[in-house]
């Protein structure tokens, strides 16, 4: 799929935000640094000219910012504004965020200390609690979709959680739910989607982000995801037939009882078996203790190279 070129600095887009430079870019939208007219800064959102072409995937960008307005949590980025200029240019307004995503972090530095994760783990169970509120699953918990920002904001958090561009939402007193995802579908990104996700997405709850932030405490902590195999049908295998390995499997190293057991239900196969609400797993954490008796062990191991920031929409052809 073809990517248009880097809009020119000083373009207009929606008769109010000035480009000032190109800070991201992925497979479906770029990511611009721009100003209101009175000189505020923002991050732009635009979808590629020659995705735009496509009726879903602009529809599912479009619902994006719908959806997000409906959560008022200091652990997401606002919304400022969403629409189609006169170019035909599908965009998104939300808040300047400075820092960087977790992803980028974990390049750099392959396993992160427990210590880090603490908070981290505070702050994207607090946006998912937030989230499932509004009756929002966002099924793309990954470590590209949780940014680090260089501040805390008013909660003290350091953490918001990106990209609701294939979550569901089922509005308040409405029994049919806001998605795209026919029946049968499988969407998500592989490494971090739970094993009742790869045959289902649209019917998948809650319970499915607990699943995919535990896969991402996995990378962080370990280096490497849970589950690894050489095709993505082999991996999806793995995840609904065998149970998550431990921590101390994946590094040979000593980890706390209680971790071990957090995590373990984190990634439970059935999700009955899991932390039943976001709330739950973050009260378990925050009563956890997690740094109290986990020796800090050795960051020299190697991780396994995991890309996360393909999002699959698979027509059940897995």
């Amino acid at each position: 799929m073809a990517i248009s070129s880097p809009l020119k600095k000083g373009t207009l887009i929606g008769g109010r935000y000035n480009v000032r430079r190109l800070i991201g870019a992925g497979s479906m939208a770029e990511v611009y640094s721009a100003t209101t007219p009175k000189g505020e800064r923002v991050a732009l959102k635009i979808l590629h000219e020659s995705v735009a072409a496509d009726v879903e995937l602009a529809s599912r960008f479009a619902r994006e910012a719908k959806i997000l307005m409906q959560v008022d949590s200091p652990f997401v980025p606002r919304v400022l504004a969403h629409g189609i200029d006169a170019g035909g240019r599908v965009w998104i307004a939300f808040e300047r965020l400075r820092g960087e995503t977790l992803e980028a972090q974990l390049k750099s530095r392959v396993r992160l200390p427990l210590e880090e994760m603490v908070p981290i783990i505070d702050g994207a169970l607090s946006g998912l609690i937030d989230a499932h509120t509004a009756n929002i699953v966002h099924r793309d918990i990954k470590p590209s979709n949780l940014f680090i920002t260089r501040a805390p904001n008013a909660a003290g958090s350091r953490v918001r959680v990106l990209d609701f561009g294939v979550s569901k939402w089922r509005p308040p007193d409405s029994m049919r739910e806001v998605t795209l995802t026919a029946a049968g579908d499988t969407l998500g990104s592989y490494a971090y989607m739970a094993p009742e996700q790869v045959s289902a997405s649209r019917i998948v709850d809650a319970r499915a982000d607990i699943y995919a932030l535990g896969v991402v405490l996995c990378r962080c902590l370990t280096g490497r995801c849970p589950f690894f195999a050489p095709t993505p049908l082999a991996l999806l295998s793995l995840k609904v037939s065998c149970v998550a390995p431990s921590l101390w499997a994946l590094t040979q190293e000593e980890w706390s009882q209680p971790l071990e057991h957090f995590l373990a239900r984190l990634l439970a196969r059935d999700a009955d078996e899991r932390w039943q609400s976001a709330a739950e797993a973050r009260q378990a954490w925050r009563l956890l203790d997690p740094l109290g008796e986990t020796p800090g062990g050795p960051r020299s191991a190697q991780g396994i190279e995991v890309d996360d920031d393909i999002t699959l929409v698979d027509r059940g052809r897995a």
